[in-house]
């Protein structure tokens, strides 16, 4: 298949079949594991007690696939061969220095973290807040179907850095969904509604410092604490780190 000669809505219409396909098979087989087939060993390390409500569920599959619609904007401009030669993606890994391949990794991922951080702070104040990131804390009990479960114009806001980093940085395609992978696993885990990661984990020298289902749960019940995506180095940092869910 010639790729080449396709349209810029082609590109479009397939990038947001793609990334919902994507979320329904991930998110809400995930959901389907763990909370219907496994749901009494899950249940047992839910964070915050309470079943999860049909209407969410529905209404967040819904706020998902206008999320995948809106992203799929940039990406299909990323994607058309005339706007992808402004890229900075490149395939042959000696097209740069290899030690340039996991320096690039690590700049997307905690560059996207900072950033995520502080925009995010930002959408809780009053007028965002209310017009865009409220859709999002509908879920007071968050589980994966929530991890995409946003306001269009927030989905566009919080993959700023991202969509930014390749027009802007060189990055190897196979290392930018290698990104991609790592990313939206973390930001589920954030959303699982249960706590997986062993105690245990809290003295490692890395580990604990990875975001829990626990935190991110204790953001949606409180609002003003929690608000980084993959560590919480950030909060930490900036003293809104809270270590339970409230419980």
């Amino acid at each position: 298949m010639d790729f080449a000669n396709h349209s810029w809505i082609e590109y479009f219409l397939g990038a947001v079949v793609f990334q919902y396909l994507r979320y329904l098979l991930l998110c809400g087989g995930l959901y389907f594991v763990f909370w219907v087939y496994l749901r009494s060993w899950t249940s047992k390390r839910r964070v915050y007690p309470g079943e999860f409500v049909r209407a969410d569920l529905i209404r967040e599959a819904r706020d998902s696939f206008w999320f995948c619609v809106v992203t799929s904007i940039p990406i299909a401009f990323a994607l058309v061969p005339e706007y992808r030669a402004y890229t900075k993606f490149y395939i042959d890994i000696h097209a740069q220095p290899l030690w340039w391949l996991p320096v690039s990794f690590f700049l997307l991922l905690f560059g996207q973290d900072a950033y995520f951080y502080w925009v995010h702070r930002l959408m809780h104040t009053n007028w965002i807040y209310r017009h865009i990131h409220s859709v999002h804390h509908k879920s007071l009990n968050p589980s994966p179907l929530t991890a995409f479960a946003m306001h269009p114009a927030e989905g566009l806001l919080l993959f700023g850095y991202i969509f930014s980093f390749i027009w802007f940085v060189p990055i190897n395609l196979y290392v930018f969904s290698l990104f991609q992978t790592v990313s939206m696993a973390l930001n589920i885990n954030g959303h699982f509604g249960a706590e997986f990661q062993p105690e245990s984990w809290k003295r490692l020298p890395v580990l604990k410092h990875m975001n829990r289902s626990t935190h991110h749960t204790g953001h949606h019940r409180f609002f003003t604490v929690n608000y980084g995506l993959y560590f919480t180095l950030w909060d930490r940092w900036m003293k809104t780190f809270r270590e339970n869910s409230g419980k």
